[in-house]
């Protein structure tokens, strides 16, 4: 079986652009979630970070959970842009690990944080730039909204960035700049948009005139596939790939509870995908049944 090629059948691709020569795709399937890895990790290069080697792919264990979703870019056949959701269950999201205390606040007031986990866009002109940008944003402010029942959306950024950030799409500072070690040590902070309010604050923000910013994020879903129906869209990553880039070229699942594993490969009931003596990733796995 080839890795790459599983794929689902349902609208997963919206158009945009003036000539319609940009195409974001919802990445179903393997060899679209590789590109969007590989995409992230070149960029991540130019920018600068330290990052380790190897495969040139960059991606983790959020990566494996059926719960977390990514945006691909085209422009002409070629890749430009990227964007990786993650939810705070089954296990937290990955900004946890350095601004636990921060979410640990949300957390205890019942906020959901959804967390743009990686994001690259190397699109080099202004106009093109931005128009990539909202695109990306507005679905993955509708996909933690509407198929994650987020409340918040999480992002580190470098903080030469973080303006721009809070004053064109009103993300508000969390905390104080850490070290990421994920990057090499680069500088980050976290910032947060209220998706409970963003709506309203959009329409203070820019009007409802036609072409604004808030019919541009918050208009007529017609014509957009990606504007998330409110159903949870896990999905599974096939187990031959699992296997491959999780256990294989990293042992990223052979570190994890077994209950979280058996989740990864079937769903939430982890009695879906019982042990069997020829499931590679089970027997590759040291936690006892």
């Amino acid at each position: 079986m080839n890795l790459l090629k599983a794929r689902t059948k349902e609208c997963s691709a919206q158009s945009f652009g003036s000539a319609n020569e940009y195409s974001l795709i919802e990445a179903n399937d393997m060899e679209q979630r590789v590109r969007a890895w590989a995409l992230t990790y070149d960029a991540y290069q130019v920018r600068g970070y330290s990052l380790p080697g190897g495969d040139c792919l960059w991606y983790g264990l959020h990566d494996a959970l059926p719960e977390t979703t990514t945006f691909l870019v085209e422009h002409e056949g070629r890749d430009v842009a990227a964007l990786t959701l993650a939810m705070d269950h089954p296990v937290p999201i990955p900004a946890n690990a350095l601004y636990r205390d921060l979410l640990d606040d949300l957390r205890r007031e019942g906020r959901r944080p959804v967390e743009i986990v990686s994001f690259c866009n190397l699109e080099m002109e202004e106009e093109q730039c931005m128009e990539t940008l909202k695109h990306l944003l507005r679905a993955a402010i509708r996909t933690a909204q509407r198929a994650m029942n987020g409340t918040d959306l999480i992002i580190l950024v470098n903080p030469a960035h973080a303006a721009a950030y809070r004053r064109i799409f009103r993300f508000k500072s969390m905390g104080d700049i850490r070290r990421n070690a994920r990057i090499g040590g680069a500088p980050v902070i976290p910032m947060r948009l209220d998706l409970t309010a963003t709506e309203a604050v959009y329409r203070e923000q820019y009007g409802m005139a036609e072409g604004s910013f808030f019919r541009f994020f918050f208009g007529s879903d017609e014509n957009d596939c990606l504007a998330g129906s409110g159903r949870r869209r896990n999905r599974n990553l096939p187990r031959e790939a699992l296997y491959e880039y999780f256990m294989k070229r990293r042992p990223i699942l052979a570190r994890v509870p077994e209950a979280l594993l058996r989740h990864v490969m079937g769903g939430e009931d982890p009695d879906i995908a019982p042990r069997k003596p020829d499931d590679p990733i089970l027997a590759a796995h040291p936690h006892p049944a």
